[in-house]
């Protein structure tokens, strides 16, 4: 868009009306157009498309993963209302590096350790929200740089195929 080839990993809305919208703030574009053809200066190094291990040619319908926003002063309500209607994942989009609030961390860790994903994002333009000492031992999965929505859909993906959180993981950190 705009002549500018942004990858989808990287890409962000950054208005809401106005055309040149799409930006990739940290890492940059991968190229421009010139003269109606595609330069790219650098690729992802991630894996993406045709790499995948995700085969979607016969899902009907991806698995129910909720997200919910941290809050100052927050508690478990929507986390738990989120997984009684059903949720077979959530992502949290978190304070900073994908801080949980006092309140909501206890269940977080329940919910987790009961066999449902539960992913730490961030609210957060910007940054990585990298594993911490306390993921293995909360089965919690971190969303590396991934926003709350694209960790949505990566969670989608991961759950047709495993629930174990070391496996997901294993996707975050590559896709």
């Amino acid at each position: 868009m705009n002549d500018q080839i942004n990858g989808a990993r990287d890409a962000t809305k950054t208005n809401t009306t106005h055309m040149e919208t799409f930006k990739s703030w940290e890492l940059g574009y991968l190229g421009y157009f010139q003269n109606g053809k595609p330069i790219f200066y650098k690729a992802s190094l991630r894996r993406h498309t045709a790499a995948a291990e995700f085969d979607i040619s016969k899902v009907t319908a991806l698995p129910r993963v909720d997200i919910v926003y941290l809050h100052v002063n927050c508690d478990d309500i929507l986390v738990r209302a989120a997984v009684s209607a059903g949720a077979l994942g959530i992502v949290i989009a978190a304070f900073g590096h994908g801080n949980l609030h006092i309140n909501i961390k206890p269940a977080l860790i329940k919910i987790a350790r009961s066999g449902i994903p539960v992913v730490r994002s961030t609210r957060v333009g910007n940054g990585i929200v990298s594993r911490s000492a306390n993921d293995t031992d909360n089965k919690f999965i971190a969303a590396d740089s991934l926003n709350p929505q694209k960790a949505r859909i990566l969670l989608q993906l991961a759950l047709l195929r495993t629930k174990s959180p070391e496996e997901i993981q294993r996707m975050f950190d590559e896709y």
